[in-house]
């Protein structure tokens, strides 16, 4: 069973939609079902996906299409607990789950070659997922001009061309796309999980993590053999930008481990701060103009508000990184720890490792910023024992 996920913010997505959906449909053996959870960002949006939908279960020979619409933009494993809500009744116990974004692909010959797979580990109950990370996906240099929404039938030219590449290295650690799972494991973890984790892009990476570190339990690893290894087995998009703003403006952000993280208020704020500070512990030059940082290169930066910002969310994305994945205490005393050095790394990173009369800073940001993740993600923080 295939679950596909799909924010549509333009008309391409509602294209890329199609195309994700005649990948599964081309299948075969063929899957035993296949779920769609969507939102429009637009009145017109969401008349259109209706329509395309209802043209998919009208030509598209998919077996089992359930459809559930979202009232809000959600992401992926909240997208996923509407879908286990509205499981067909006749979905065997046993089903093995793929979880896909709506402008991922899967290759003609994935299920012939991944269900053999997926048999063998079935009687290991030891077994909860099977990864194969064999995937195609754009190259860098070529993505910019890259058509918005790729059909299956799209792919091998790309690869010929150079324009995509066949990759089986390690994916972005929030991304899922690789993972068959047993239902009954996916549905354990989104049963457990609080509505602040799901909510989050990193929920991914709680998934996974879960999955490969539960006792006892472990994530089969697979490759294709060297006869297939001109196979491409799924499409791999690039991270989703979030919805628009009310007034049509784009939501700043970035990508962090494979999903896109939007400012917040408080990053801005605190970047504020951090530029400033950086403005005020710049050596000045022979010339008095102040010298740029020596920070690492191709690190962080705080030469202004914007970049700034970006520190400051990925410093946030660091410390929520590490608490996501722990369980539903954790140690005061490890927390704060771990929030200081985290503060501290992203101070070297942006060339004020060494500056005078940051010490209170440091612990004040790292203080709330354990206590604001914490909260997000229903942590309790305990004092440590003695």
């Amino acid at each position: 069973m295939v679950l596909v996920t799909a924010t549509l913010l333009r008309e391409e997505d509602l294209t890329a939609l199609q195309h994700c959906l005649a990948s599964l449909a081309a299948q075969d053996p063929s899957l035993c079902a296949v779920g769609v959870s969507w939102h429009g960002s637009t009145p017109a949006l969401v008349e259109r996906a209706k329509a395309v939908l209802s043209e998919v279960k009208a030509t598209l020979q998919i077996g089992q299409l359930f459809v559930v619409e979202a009232e809000a933009s959600l992401q992926t494993l909240e997208h996923v607990k509407l879908l286990l809500g509205s499981l067909p009744q006749d979905i065997p116990a046993h089903t093995w789950v793929k979880i896909v974004d709506h402008r991922s692909l899967l290759s003609p010959k994935h299920a012939a070659v991944l269900l053999p797979v997926l048999r063998l580990a079935a009687p290991d109950q030891r077994v909860v997922a099977v990864s194969c990370l064999r995937r195609a996906e754009l190259k860098a240099k070529t993505a910019a001009n890259a058509p918005a929404a790729v059909a299956a039938a799209e792919v091998e030219a790309l690869l010929a061309c150079g324009a995509a590449q066949a990759l089986s290295s390690d994916d972005a650690e929030a991304k899922i796309a690789d993972l068959a799972v047993r239902l009954k494991n996916v549905q354990s973890f989104v049963e457990q999980s609080s509505s602040g984790v799901l909510a989050r892009g990193l929920c991914g990476h709680r998934f996974r993590h879960k999955l490969a570190n539960t006792f006892g339990k472990r994530v089969q690893a697979w490759a294709l053999p060297a006869a297939e290894d001109r196979e491409w087995m799924r499409w791999s998009a690039a991270a989703q930008r979030a919805l628009p703003q009310p007034d049509g403006s784009e939501v700043e952000g970035l990508v962090l481990a494979g999903c896109f993280e939007p400012f917040r208020e408080a990053d801005r704020q605190r970047a504020k701060v951090l530029a400033d500070g950086c403005k005020q512990h710049r050596p000045a030059g022979p010339d008095g103009q102040q010298e740029e940082e020596q920070a690492t290169p191709g690190s962080l930066s705080a030469a202004s508000v914007e970049e700034a910002t970006r520190a400051m969310a990925t410093l946030r994305h660091r410390i929520e990184r590490w608490l996501i994945v722990c369980g539903e205490e954790v140690s005061s005393k490890e927390l704060r720890s771990i929030a200081a050095d985290e503060v501290q790394r992203m101070l070297e990173e942006v060339g004020l490792g060494q500056a005078i009369g940051l010490a209170r800073w440091v612990r004040e940001t790292a203080e709330a910023l354990a206590t604001e993740a914490a909260a997000e993600f229903g942590v309790r923080s305990v004092p440590a024992q003695t």
